[in-house]
């Protein structure tokens, strides 16, 4: 049933693109990551925290949930921090864009 959210949101989005402004478009694109990155965690965590309960809480497992843990830790912290070199690099090159734009608006003349 969850695979048919693809299609669906698909279509959503090419009949509301047109009406809807930048902010609304975005609030929605963060809903759908926020909704399967909660889906992907709650199947990883759900069997890890199942393999602590059938392992009797032993040390094992609780060495593999504090790794999964700093794994999904240091992943978000890898994931934050790129994505912030990513604007910056893309804010970056759009004004370097204008400026030459401008030069060669100058030069024009």
């Amino acid at each position: 049933l969850s695979a048919v959210t693809l299609p669906i949101g698909a279509i959503f989005g090419v009949y509301f693109s047109d009406s809807a402004s930048d902010e609304q478009l975005a609030l929605l694109v963060a809903f759908g990551a926020g909704a399967l990155l909660f889906a992907v965690t709650v199947e990883l965590y759900g069997d890890a925290i199942q393999r602590l309960e059938m392992q009797q809480y032993g040390i094992l497992g609780t060495v593999e949930i504090a790794c999964t843990l700093l794994g999904a830790v240091v992943g978000a912290v890898v994931y934050i921090l790129l994505c912030r070199w990513l604007d910056t690099l893309m804010l970056e090159m759009h004004t370097a864009r204008q400026v030459r734009g401008r030069k060669r608006a100058m030069f024009a003349q």
